[in-house]
């Protein structure tokens, strides 16, 4: 079933068509004749059918937070509206430079939005590791109110500057060798020690 419904989402070009085809996947699979109720005698071969109306119980949404947490990220803008996840660049929005974001995996999309408030989309390709990404493509860019305090010069398309780009890997630091102490030797005076008296009266 998780196969059907990637096809169908790989094929979604924006986020509108993505919940239109989950919508679809999910009205789907709760009418259809189920494999594991083929030997039901009461006629109810689908989930709509056994259940009927039964409602599940309800998941509080910190509960869900952490349950989905190991799809769901949080990483700081730089400068220049870019995040950095898994050696790649992927822009968000300039106006929120330096302010912490929400990434979210989605098989093969990857979701970036701040404070409930989507800001981009990416398709991404995973290894077969399924955590280094191997390709990024089809960026979409959501429109929002944020706006940088640094005015333009000129307005560049999507397609005339670089949505997301691989970066370099991090490379090992070398640890500094620690230098040893070395004590000075006290230059010598050429002096007697003073002389302690007492003085009388």
């Amino acid at each position: 079933m998780r196969r059907i419904a990637d096809y169908y989402l790989n094929k979604a070009t924006s986020w509108d068509e993505i919940r239109s085809a989950h919508r679809k996947f999910v009205r789907d699979y709760n009418m259809q004749s189920h494999f594991a109720h083929r030997e039901r005698r009461d006629n109810h071969h689908s989930p709509r059918d056994v259940l009927r109306g039964v409602l599940a119980r309800t998941v509080p949404e910190p509960i869900l937070a952490r349950i989905f947490f190991s799809t769901q990220f949080t990483r700081y803008l730089d400068r220049s509206g870019y995040i950095r996840f898994r050696n790649w660049r992927f822009y968000a929005e300039l106006g929120l430079a330096r302010k912490p974001v929400t990434v979210q995996i989605y098989t093969s999309t990857l979701k970036v939005e701040y404070q409930d408030q989507e800001l981009a989309f990416y398709t991404v390709e995973w290894h077969e590791d399924n955590k280094h990404i191997q390709e990024v493509k089809n960026p979409r860019l959501i429109e929002t109110g944020y706006r940088s305090p640094q005015l333009t010069l000129w307005t560049l398309g999507p397609d005339e500057w670089l949505l997301f780009l691989k970066a370099p890997a991090y490379s090992a630091r070398e640890k500094q060798k620690k230098q040893p102490f070395i004590q000075l030797p006290l230059p010598e005076l050429g002096m007697d020690p003073p002389h302690v008296g007492m003085l009388q009266g």
